[in-house]
């Protein structure tokens, strides 16, 4: 708790350094205490993505590799299967982690065999997951598409945000609208963008 605390308050501050020094505290101690694993998964799935964030916030490739194979090791165990709730979270932050990695490697070409697999994830766990995360994987699959040079389907992914009625993480939908307009920018379909643009404007 004194680690997570810790975590917490250095990514308030926006210190990576320091937050990647707790986040890191954090998981060694389920590396002393394995057993602790199973007694405590789900805080053990917390540390491990807490950790993957501070590595990919300081760009850190090579420990953000390794970390995510641990993670990686970790989903194939028993205690991953222990329960739904410890199962939900290890979907969650386990396949966040792997499209942060295409993010961060800049291999989104690569990742896209990743979208059918979280698709078939957020359908099996259903309302097991909140709105909030399924908001955040359409984006961060938009953008893996996009980046990928697929704006067609990343479009796609962007209308299921955009079409949204809720008024969870204006952020997203920011930023959605925004990598929308983008997007008809980069196909050339010109006819759409003043209309586009009006609704983008209207909106922020």
């Amino acid at each position: 708790y004194l680690y997570q605390s810790y975590c917490w308050y250095a990514f308030i501050l926006q210190d990576f350094r320091l937050y990647y020094r707790y986040a890191q505290k954090w998981t060694d101690l389920f590396v002393t205490e394995p057993q602790m694993r199973r007694v405590e998964a789900p805080y053990f799935i917390k540390s491990m993505h807490n950790l993957l964030l501070a590595h990919f916030m300081t760009r850190n490739h090579q420990k953000y590799r390794e970390a995510l194979q641990r993670f990686e090791d970790f989903s194939l165990s028993p205690e991953a299967g222990a329960n739904d709730n410890v199962r939900v979270q290890t979907f969650i932050y386990l396949n966040t982690a792997r499209l942060n990695g295409h993010f961060l490697s800049g291999t989104f070409q690569e990742g896209l065999p990743l979208v059918a697999e979280i698709e078939s994830g957020l359908a099996h766990f259903g309302l097991r997951i909140d709105r909030y995360r399924e908001l955040v994987f359409y984006y961060k699959m938009a953008c893996l598409y996009f980046g990928a040079g697929d704006e067609n389907r990343s479009i796609d992914w962007l209308n299921r945000i955009i079409q949204q009625k809720t008024d969870l993480r204006s952020d997203i939908q920011c930023y959605a609208r925004l990598l929308h307009l983008i997007a008809h920018y980069e196909l050339g379909n010109t006819a759409l963008l003043e209309h586009l643009l009006k609704s983008v404007y209207r909106f922020m």
